[in-house]
Order: structure tokens, then C-alpha cells, then sequence
């Protein structure tokens, strides 16, 4: 229930900070079954822009640049085979997203439209660059700070030409490059000041597995930064070539006084001129280039390519120190309610902060939006722990005034990288410090959670679960167990719940808490819980083939899967192909289900009644359980959750045991079977009769047993009864 929580309250964060950043290695390399893996994806379709030079635009009818030699140099690595689709507009790529026309976006920046998708998800990022504000004045002006960020740098170009006050933010190197076609763009006025920072990432559309996110992941960490940058300087520094319309355009005033030699010679002084001033501005540019290339533009700490240089240097000279990332709780709310100019005020507070408790020889970095590392020279850990303190309550002293009183969260990780067991390896160290940061997050740690060799542990079965759980169904590693339901009436067994346990050739027994939670999030619960049903009707026909009479038996029901359309008829496909009669299935759904709802849940639930399928509520008053949406639920049975007993029994005259008593009262009434989990004794077995309760299920009857062993124990000794 913890990880559910965690993943509805942040569901972008385990994805991108706690599960895609591990098991990172100094070097790419792409196993034989990764491999194999990869080419069972089929062909993908891959989203590129245009007239967005140095990174992805046309050169004649070839489609060029750094994104593209970038994707194209992972997917010779891979092996993987993809369809380049091309997209000239926003609007273009949106339509092509939404209608489920490509798989993944090459290359987006994180600050444009797409990224409020919520079916797309970010890698890491592979490149950071910043926009500027370009208008169409002829004087430079004060633009408004939400002007659009355009993804077709030459089509905003082409959009300003002619018109007034118009205004756009583009990328800073896309507009350098396009701005080296002399006499095309003269119109274009550039605010150098107005610039706002941003990467360039993977977006991962929900069609592709999570385990493919895992991998562009280890291939960005594996790739410098510094052999990225090359890449892109190379195609930033490429001589410009003219369509024939830009050479027309550029060229207009020659073309126009080619006759007259006073125009000839006006239009070479405007061009010595004109060169003149490129030139200024191409020295302007340069240095600019040469100060990003080490500083964060905002807050004037170094940025994470210089970070990780520097990091990989030490590493090298086997330099003992300690990695720690700072990241600021809800800093997205901060920037909604009080705007960005106040926002940006309190992350240049925060890096003065850090920067003013660092030693000589240590670094603070600003590596993107409210996340900040700092490379410390601390050895010991409780050392390292009352400076990080020192530092949060300066910060929060800061962000006090800064917010008005409004308190500030910030969570820390950390790992000493000679003591890690990856030692002075700069992309392993940043997966672990990344894994540590995730956990301090989760487990609200009130200073910094380092990196240890428990969470590593932690870790390496996340790593192995996500890598092994398609090969594990396919080899059917996950076993069938039931735990049987006592019928207090007739005390008989005629019931079951089936419950999973996952059998792993290298790991040995797996429990579902260990893996559920993460399929929950990834979205496998769907094919397991359908497999699961085909496990059932397997058992229940081997039985009915034997002469044994079957027993009714509750298989749970992930919420994506109960809400699928075709729902009903998986089901039916599955009973018909084992010829078992959909009564003797009962479906287990988790009672938040019905809050989201209501009426969507019942048209289901009758379709399903009409079948011969029953429905159950599953743990009952374990979270915001209502009354009154009992009363309108169409559920065949209601199953109250272990702890809701366990506080009845001990306190038989407390209200607990009072208001389990009324909610049995009321199913009866309403004709809704009822089930009490966590029947441990004879005097839980005591109570619940008393209350009239129809079944029974819990450690005092049974444990959950494999099905075969379920089978000898009580059908076949003649404990059970017919349904």
C-alpha cells in the first residue's frame, strides 16, 4: 500500500530518479538476450522535427543532425529497428502522439508543450541548453516571459517576417545557427538576456515497456558529456547552405541594383558592415558558449557537464570523496503559486547557501530545475550528516523569508564513492547517490539517507524483477496458492483465494510485496492477473476432470484491467478455452476502485453478473471506505479487511467491534455475502459467527498452500463443499 501511495502521489518520480538511474556501467554494452529482447519490440516509430538545425532538420531530402546521429548511434548499438516519422508543427507531432502514430519522441525539449503529456514519459536528460526571446522589431523590447516555445525554430522565423511586435522563445543554438545565414533573418531582433534553462530528453510514449526507458537511460549515463557536446558543436559549426529561396532573399539587394554601380557598391559596404557586425556577435556568442560550457546561467553554479568532469578527474586520481543531491519537495507548487521570477530567487538563495558552506576543493552544482549536487570532501558519516544539517537550516532560514513564512522541504541523498560497490565510478555513483536521493523522498529522512549496502540490495531485486517478469511468466515461474474460505453456516470449505508466488530459477522464492507494488506501477499486474485466471480455470478443470467436486475461488483484479473494454470478453475467452463455468470465478477489486467511478464500475460488474462472474470488494476499511457507497455498489461480496478484525477482537466493546458488527448487518441486508480476512483464532472465529458473518478466511484454518497441496488437503479429504 506504501509504493501505491508513493506512485500516486509522485508518479514521475520512482520512474526517473529510483528505477531508471541503476546499474549504470562505465561503458554501454548490450547483452545477447537484451538483444533479442530489444528486436521483439518490432520496428519502432521514432519522432523527429524539422527546421531544427544543428539537431534535427533537412539537408536536400536527407533528414540530418545531432538528435539523429545521436538516436542512430543507440540504435546501431541495439540492434533496434525504427520508422523515422517527421512532424513540421506542434500541433503535427501532438496529433501523431494522442493517435498512437509513433512510440517515442527523439528529441524534446523539457520545457515545450509535449512534456504536459501524461502519456509521455522523460528519460534522462542527454543535453542542456537554454532559450532566448527573439521579436520581430526593429528595436529590441521588453516580450512578455510566457512567450511560446517553438520546437520548428525555422518556421517561427518565417512566422515573425513581416509582422509587428511578434515574439517567440527558441532554442539558443538552433536561432545562432539559423541567424549565420547573412541577410536572410536581418529582421530578427535577440534579447541575449532573457534566457531560460532546459534539457533535451527521450519521451517515452506509455506503448513502449519501461524496461526500454531502463535502457536509453544506461545509454545517456554511458555517453559523456563532453563526447555529446562534440557532437553537437560539430553540427552547430557546419558551414550554412541556402535553399534557393533564403539565397534569393539574402542576395535581394544585389539582385534589385544589379544594373547600377552606386547600388553595387552600397550593397558592399552594407555587407562589409553587415559582416562587420556578425562578427561581433559571433565573438559574443563564443564567449557565451565558453561560460555555459562550465556555469549554470541562473544561479551561477557549475553546471552538470562540468560537475561530471570534474568527478571523472578525482575518480581517476582515486580521490576519497562524497557525493550529495538536494532536491526540493514540491518545488513545481512553489513555482505555480508564487511564479517563476520567485521561484528562481529561492533556487539562487539555495545555491548561495551551498556555496557559501562548501570548503576549498569542493563543488556545488545546479544540474536541472530544483536539483543541486555537490561533490564534499567528508569521510565519515556522521560528520557528513551535521554538515548537510548545518546547510537545510540555512536554506530554510532563507526560503522562510523568501515564502512567507511558507516552510521548505528538502531531501537529501548521498554516497561516498570510494566505499560504494562500484568504486570511483562516476555513472554507477550517480545511479546509487540518484537510488539514495529516492529513498530519503520515500522514507521522509529528516537529514541525508547514504547510500547503503541495504538499499543496494534493494536495488539489485528491483533491477532483477523489471529485467526477469516477462520470462518468468513465459516459463511459468508464478505458482498458483490458495488459501481456503471457511463457510461459518455449514462449516465447509467451498471457497478459495487464489494468491501469487513467484518461483525465480536465481532468486528462489519471491513474495508478492516484493514484486507486485512495481508491477502495479509498469502496468504488468494486467497480464498476471489475467494469467493468474488462466491458472485458476486450469486448476478448477484438472479437478472437475478427476471427478472432484470444484469449489469457488476469488482471483484480484488490478484497476487498469477491471476498466479495459474488452475486460468481459478476456474473461470468457479464458473459461470457454478450459470449458469452466464463470460462476466458480470471483473477481477481487480494490474498494478505491468504486471512488473514481461509480456508475462506469456497476455497468461492468452487471455485464460481468450477466456472464456468471461474482465480484468482490477486497480489504474493506482499509481506506476511505463509505457507507453510503456500499449501498449504491452492485458487489456480490463484500471481504473486510485482517486489521479491521484484529481491532474488534481486542476490544470486543469498543466501537471497532461495533462498527464491524453494522457493516455485516448492512451487506446482509443489501444481499452481499460477506468474508472476514485475518481469522488467526478461535475467538476471531468466535466473534464473526456471532455476528453472523457468512465466511472465514485466515491463518486458523490454512496458510496459503500450493493448489495441488490445497487439492489433498480438503477436496480430496472431503472437507469441501459444493458452491
Amino acid at each position: 500500500m506504501a509504493m501505491r501511495s508513493l506512485n500516486q502521489a509522485q508518479p514521475n518520480l520512482q520512474n526517473e530518479l529510483y528505477e531508471l538511474y541503476f546499474r549504470h556501467t562505465e561503458s554501454f554494452e548490450v547483452s545477447q538476450e537484451r538483444r533479442e529482447y530489444i528486436q521483439s519490440l518490432g520496428t519502432m516509430r521514432v519522432l523527429f522535427f524539422s527546421g531544427d538545425a544543428p539537431y534535427q532538420y533537412r539537408k536536400g531530402e536527407e533528414l540530418t543532425g545531432f538528435a539523429v546521429e545521436y538516436w542512430d548511434n543507440f540504435a546501431r548499438s541495439t540492434g533496434l529497428q525504427y520508422e523515422t516519422v517527421i512532424a513540421e508543427t506542434y500541433d503535427e507531432a501532438l496529433a501523431l502522439v494522442e493517435s498512437g502514430q509513433v512510440d517515442l519522441v527523439a528529441c524534446i525539449p523539457t520545457n515545450s508543450n509535449l512534456s504536459a503529456l501524461e502519456d509521455v514519459q522523460f528519460t534522462m536528460p542527454y543535453l542542456s541548453s537554454f532559450s532566448v526571446s527573439a521579436c520581430s522589431n526593429l528595436e529590441p523590447h521588453e516580450q512578455r516571459s510566457d512567450l511560446t516555445f517553438w520546437l520548428n525554430t525555422e518556421a517561427a522565423l518565417k512566422e515573425m517576417y513581416g509582422k509587428e511586435d511578434y515574439g517567440a522563445q527558441l532554442d539558443y543554438y538552433s536561432l545562432s545557427y539559423y541567424l549565420r545565414k547573412e541577410g536572410v533573418y536581418d529582421y530578427v531582433n535577440v534579447d541575449w538576456s532573457n534566457t531560460k534553462n532546459f534539457s533535451y530528453a527521450f519521451g517515452v510514449t506509455g506503448r513502449v515497456p519501461d524496461s526500454f526507458v531502463t535502457l536509453l537511460n544506461q545509454y545517456t549515463n554511458a555517453t559523456g558529456s563532453e563526447e555529446t557536446q562534440a557532437m553537437m558543436y560539430r553540427y552547430f559549426g557546419e558551414s550554412v547552405e541556402y535553399t534557393t529561396e533564403e539565397w534569393l532573399v539574402a542576395h535581394r539587394a544585389a539582385l534589385i541594383g544589379g544594373g547600377a554601380v552606386l547600388a553595387a557598391l552600397a550593397a558592399l559596404i552594407w555587407f562589409a558592415l553587415h559582416s562587420r557586425r556578425n562578427a561581433y556577435k559571433a565573438l559574443q556568442a563564443e564567449r557565451r558558449l565558453n561560460h555555459l560550457a562550465m556555469y549554470d546561467e541562473l544561479t551561477g553554479a557549475y553546471n552538470e557537464g562540468y560537475f561530471r568532469k570534474q568527478l571523472r578527474q578525482r575518480c581517476e586520481q582515486r580521490e576519497n570523496c562524497t557525493l550529495v543531491a538536494f532536491n526540493v519537495r514540491g518545488f513545481r507548487n512553489i513555482n505555480d503559486t508564487y511564479g517563476a521570477k520567485r521561484a528562481n530567487e529561492l533556487l539562487c538563495g539555495i545555491a548561495v547557501v551551498l556555496q557559501d558552506r562548501v570548503r576549498e576543493g569542493e563543488l556545488v552544482c545546479r544540474a536541472s530545475a530544483d536539483l543541486f549536487y555537490l561533490l564534499l570532501q567528508e569521510r565519515d558519516a556522521d560528520g557528513l550528516r551535521r554538515r548537510v544539517a548545518g546547510m537545510l537550516r540555512r536554506i530554510s532560514a532563507m526560503a522562510s523569508a523568501a515564502l512567507e513564512g511558507l516552510p521548505l522541504t528538502i531531501y537529501c541523498g548521498a554516497v561516498f564513492v570510494g566505499d560504494s560497490h562500484a568504486p570511483y565510478q562516476v555513472a554507477a555513483n550517480m545511479s546509487y547517490l540518484m537510488a539514495a536521493l529516492a529513498y530519503a523522498k520515500k522514507s521522509n529522512c529528516p537529514v541525508v539517507y547514504v547510500f547503503d549496502e541495504a538499499l543496494y540490495q534493494t536495488e539489485q531485486l528491483r533491477y532483477y524483477i523489471e529485467t526477469h517478469m516477462q520470462p518468468a511468466l513465459e516459463q511459468e515461474e508464478y505458482q498458483l496458492y490458495l488459501q481456503p474460505k471457511m463457510n461459518l453456516q455449514t462449516d465447509r470449505v467451498d471457497g478459495a483465494e487464489a494468491l501469487v508466488r513467484w518461483q525465480s530459477k536465481e532468486r528462489g522464492m519471491l513474495y508478492p510485496d516484493q514484486f507486485i507494488p512495481l508491477f502495479e506501477e509498469n502496468g504488468f499486474c494486467e497480464r498476471l492477473d489475467l494469467y493468474m485466471v488462466e491458472q485458476v480455470c486450469k486448476t478448477l478443470r484438472r479437478w472437475m476432470d478427476s471427478g472432484l467436486t470444484p469449489v469457488g475461488i476469488a482471483v484480484n483484479q488490478t484497476k487498469s484491467l477491471f476498466v479495459k473494454g474488452d475486460y468481459v470478453d478476456s474473461l470468457l475467452a479464458i473459461t470457454g478455452k478450459y470449458r469452466v463455468p464463470p460462476h466458480y470465478i470471483t473477481l477481487e477489486i480494490m474498494e478505491g476502485l468504486a471512488f473514481e467511478n461509480l456508475q462506469s464500475l456497476n455497468r461492468t460488474i452487471q455485464k460481468l453478473n450477466r456472464q456468471g462472474f461474482q465480484v468482490s470488494m477486497d480489504d474493506f476499511g482499509t481506506g476511505y471506505s463509505s457507507l453510503n457507497t456500499l449501498g449504491k455498489l452492485e458487489i456480490n461480496e463484500l471481504k473486510m479487511d485482517r486489521a479491521f478484525l484484529m481491532e474488534a477482537v481486542n476490544d470486543p466493546q469498543g466501537t471497532q467491534s461495533e462498527v464491524l458488527a453494522a457493516v455485516l448487518v448492512l451487506a446482509k441486508k443489501l444481499g452481499i455475502k460477506t468474508v472476514a480476512e485475518g481469522v488467526e483464532t478461535k475467538k476471531s472465529e468466535d466473534m464473526i459467527r456471532a455476528m453472523f458473518c457468512d465466511y472465514g478466511q485466515g491463518y486458523y484454518y490454512s496458510k496459503p498452500i500450493p493448489a495441488e497441496d490445497f487439492r489433498e488437503k480438503f477436496c480430496t479429504a472431503g472437507r469441501c463443499g459444493s458452491r
